[in-house]
């Protein structure tokens, strides 16, 4: 019997569990929704999502077969909740909220399937399929919203699902690649600047959906940042993140979703030892949950590992490959193998690195990393310090550190005139011609970076230069780090009053950047340095 009421997400009970949902009060939530999870499709939604983030975030292999169940089960009740509110007749207003409501309602669940089918068992071609059906419902529900009318907290939650789909779903392309062009055939269209404004807007008011609109956001900002021209401190992404993040958590401050991101946001400040502190107590929340801490282990390792504590986060990585419930155990083997090397010991970093690329052989982003690293993990420290935007640290003895490491590096791999990439290192690991030139290359990133840090802008935009001059890219990876090369060398010679050697760079950019936004950053760029 399907409990059928007007006005569902308005509920107090509705918006106080939502709110212990994204404050990770999961047990107080699952009391609010169960009892009406199977009548009330608002409850069964909730009930689902509770769960499903909670899975999210623990990445926890017996929470997600859970979740999928409740999901499964929801969705029965949202489809049955849609189409009672289809049958309903008249136009007054109370009748198009409930149909724009259960269109919502159903979209939503659908939305989470496809989020888990990502997630969980990287099936990207069915979770786009739902992705479709999903946005064909907010379509629908957006439609119906042009009539008088409608309520504005309804109007709230309906900008949500725009915003998910036209900021956030359209960085898909990039993300997924081939799955995710399905998208476009089918018709989807992104639209970031207009979804961003509906996310800004949510995030902002009063809406159940506030939380998660924070929380996409801060995602973006840290994990498909994009330049700001000229660079500054206080207007990248990172500082947007940092923002969000702050307001956020306010809002929910057991929040553990968000203090991961906090956590994270901190360690690319280079603030390490911060962030580890963070880390700490969210394992510590973990167990007093009673649930498998292996992913804030994970961070608290990588923390360590970013302050160069080879030891210390090798014990934290070698405990979380132990987890029987932690679905990316291969992560911490791959850290760990990366560690075994800092320490001296190639045998057994080539041995766990061997291990854990069979391990995840089926994660294709873990899988592109780890092959390289097989035959050639000195650049693993490098090139996981890259990938993760955490080539930073706060104090000038750190990075002091980081370039004996490099200098390190160099020796070891024979990067000099003398040796010209033949030493016992490389003879042992059989590096061949590429790998040596992509060692060189890595080497001039990291050493412009560091002359960067260190006001040395002469020797970072040689540095930069040589990547720009010489660099093959050919993954996402070495892309990204040859296009980024073109935008800090850029921003170098323009704050040197360099303006046409900026413009040239930028310029390049614009047209061959193999990313929409590098492409867009550029462009924002070169309309920048014209306006000044």
């Amino acid at each position: 019997h399907l409990l059928f009421t007007s006005f569902m997400f308005k509920a107090e009970d509705v918006q106080k569990g939502v709110q212990a949902i994204w404050n990770s009060q999961v047990e107080e939530a699952d009391e609010i929704f169960k009892a009406e999870s199977a009548t009330n499709a608002r409850h069964a939604l909730h009930y689902a999502e509770n769960l499903w983030f909670w899975s999210f975030i623990t990445d926890n292999k017996k929470l997600q077969g859970e979740a999928a169940v409740r999901l499964k089960a929801s969705k029965k009740i949202a489809e049955a909740n849609h189409k009672a509110a289809q049958k309903l007749k008249g136009k007054e207003p109370e009748v198009l909220n409930q149909q724009i409501e259960g269109l919502i309602i159903y979209g939503e669940v659908i939305l989470f399937q496809a989020f888990l089918q990502m997630s969980a068992s990287f099936d990207y071609a069915r979770a786009c399929m739902g992705l479709s059906k999903a946005w064909g419902y907010v379509q629908e529900a957006e439609k119906l919203s042009r009539e008088e009318g409608v309520d504005e907290d309804l109007i709230l939650l309906l900008q949500f699902d725009l915003g998910v789909f036209l900021f956030f779903l359209s960085f898909l392309p990039e993300v997924l690649g081939f799955a995710a062009r399905l998208l476009s055939l089918m018709g989807f269209k992104g639209d970031r600047e207009k979804g961003f404004g509906y996310l800004d807007r949510v995030a902002h008011s009063d809406s159940i959906r506030s939380p998660f609109a924070y929380s996409i956001l801060a995602a973006k900002y840290l994990y498909m940042s994009e330049n700001v021209f000229p660079i500054s401190p206080d207007t990248t992404n990172l500082a947007n993140a940092r923002t969000a993040l702050d307001e956020v958590l306010v809002k929910c401050p057991d929040g553990l979703g968000f203090l991961t991101l906090h956590g994270i946001c901190l360690r690319r400040f280079g603030k390490h030892e911060e962030a580890n502190t963070i880390f700490r107590d969210i394992c510590s929340r973990y167990q007093a949950k009673n649930v498998d801490d292996s992913l804030p282990r994970l961070n608290l390792g990588n923390g360590e590992f970013n302050m160069f504590h080879w030891q210390e986060a090798s014990d934290l990585f070698s405990t979380v490959e132990k987890s029987e419930t932690y679905l990316r155990t291969y992560n911490a083997s791959m850290f760990r193998a990366i560690c075994e090397l800092q320490q001296g010991d190639v045998d057994a970093a080539h041995n766990t690195m061997t291990a854990a690329l069979k391990s995840g052989k089926n994660d294709g982003d873990f899988k592109c990393f780890a092959e390289r690293y097989v035959g050639n993990p000195h650049s693993g420290f490098w090139e996981t310090l890259i990938e993760r935007d955490e080539l930073n640290w706060d104090s000038q003895e750190a990075f002091q550190t980081a370039q004996n490491l490099l200098n390190d590096f160099k020796n070891d791999l024979g990067i000099n005139a003398t040796d010209k990439g033949e030493t016992a290192v490389t003879k042992k690991l059989k590096h061949d011609r590429k790998t040596k030139e992509w060692n060189v290359m890595l080497s001039h990133f990291v050493q412009a970076r560091l002359d960067s840090h260190n006001g040395n802008v002469e020797g970072a935009i040689k540095n930069f230069t040589a990547v720009i001059n010489s660099m093959k890219a050919k993954t996402d990876f070495e892309k990204t780090m040859l296009y980024q090369s073109y935008f800090e060398c850029a921003d170098l010679h323009y704050k040197q009053g360099n303006k046409a050697d900026a413009q040239d760079l930028l310029k390049k950019v614009s047209k061959d950047a193999h990313s929409s936004r590098f492409k867009s950053a550029a462009s924002s760029a070169l309309a920048y340095i014209a306006a000044n």
